[in-house]
């Protein structure tokens, strides 16, 4: 368990299934929103869903941001290029986070894709 997250931090998180929603695998995924409600007995996280499967750095869809430069890797505390799917965004709570592997709020390029792909899905508007 981890005490503390914050924006942008890649987490692992255990992922409903699609076929078992009760049942839970570890995804890493990227922390979008962090809120901290008086009423609720911890924080609520927003994370976004990522996966080593089916990475293409050339081919991903509008939907997909792509964590592969090595320095992004290194950064996010991750080792291999992954694929980031903001039709996948879950909220969690604190408690379920179960570790923090690195972030990408240094990284101009991943922040760019992330933005860019949470736009063609509605989570973000522009101004």
């Amino acid at each position: 368990m981890v005490n503390e997250v914050k924006l942008l931090d890649v987490v692992k998180v255990p992922w409903p299934t699609d076929e078992d929603p009760d049942r839970r695998l570890p995804h890493y995924g990227v922390v979008l929103n962090i809120v901290n409600d008086i009423a609720q007995p911890e924080p609520a996280v927003t994370v976004v869903y990522g996966t080593s499967k089916q990475v293409s750095i050339s081919g991903y869809l509008t939907h997909e941001a792509v964590l592969y430069l090595p320095e992004t890797l290194k950064m996010a505390g991750l080792r291999v290029p992954t694929r980031l799917d903001c039709r996948r965004i879950r909220v969690f709570r604190l408690s379920e986070v179960l570790k923090v592997t690195g972030s990408i709020a240094e990284d101009f390029h991943a922040q760019r894709a992330l933005r860019s792909a949470l736009l063609e899905v509605g989570f973000l508007t522009k101004r």
